[in-house]
């Protein structure tokens, strides 16, 4: 079955791996869909704490899709297991003739292959250079552009953290700033501070990460070079978004 023998009526779902492929690729994919009809199903999944995946909350929100969120699964592959059971619950349910999976995972092969025997057109949309096993195991595998690749700008944060974990960032580099005669902390006391009341926190900044973090979300101005950097707290108004 070819993606050619869709009709007008034809409902079509698309599944997105966030995790796998960048939201900075959906002008691209969204123009693969100009070519296979309206899209009647947007779901994408994966951990939107995570910011370098939550572009796709502003995705869905413009087209009418939805985020399903996937937390703490202690593996790799939670997203991929709550995106197949989407797939198959469409297919039980007779929700969509075209089912799309947004992702260059090898892992979704057997899933294609379950949705080309139920009758459905199983098309994948992934990066450019994935596997042949993947690629053929769809009705139709579409390759997005390398220009489609995220281009140069703000780069995705070094550390993905979550509200409580920026908010216990900024109430301390306060809390320490409020303590100094200059009104900002020394970037090493704040990193000693932090080590002793947030150590899991601590250990996840260590390494130069925390002074990356904390300018990367906004929290800080800086002041000094090398060994004498200060910061102080700026308003609570975040630079990145976190959920």
């Amino acid at each position: 079955m070819e993606t050619s023998d869709r009709k007008p009526s034809q409902r079509i779902a698309i599944l997105v791996d966030a995790e796998n492929i960048s939201a900075d690729n959906w002008p691209a994919i969204a123009r693969i869909f100009d070519g296979l009809g309206d899209a009647r199903i947007l779901t994408c999944f994966g951990n939107f704490t995570n910011p370098g995946h939550a572009g796709w909350l502003a995705v869905c929100r413009d087209n009418g899709g939805s985020a399903e969120m996937v937390l703490g699964t202690g593996t790799k592959n939670g997203s991929d297991i709550a995106l197949t059971i989407e797939a198959m619950e469409l297919i039980h349910a007779d929700a969509a003739e075209m089912i799309v999976i947004v992702s260059s995972d090898s892992d979704f092969a057997p899933l294609a292959r379950a949705i080309t025997a139920s009758g459905r057109i199983a098309v994948g949309i992934g990066r450019e250079g994935a596997s042949d096993a993947l690629s053929r195991a769809f009705d139709r595998f579409i390759a997005l552009p390398k220009s489609s690749e995220p281009a140069a700008g703000p780069k995705p944060a070094p550390t993905a953290l979550s509200v409580k974990q920026v908010d216990q960032l900024r109430n301390l580099v306060a809390r320490l700033a409020r303590a100094e005669a200059e009104g900002s902390v020394p970037l090493s006391r704040l990193g000693y501070v932090l080590k002793q009341e947030h150590p899991e926190l601590a250990a996840s900044l260590a390494k130069g990460r925390l002074r990356k973090a904390l300018n990367w979300y906004g929290l800080v101005t800086e002041t000094g070079e090398g060994t004498a950097i200060r910061v102080s707290p700026r308003p609570k108004t975040l630079k990145r978004d976190v959920a």
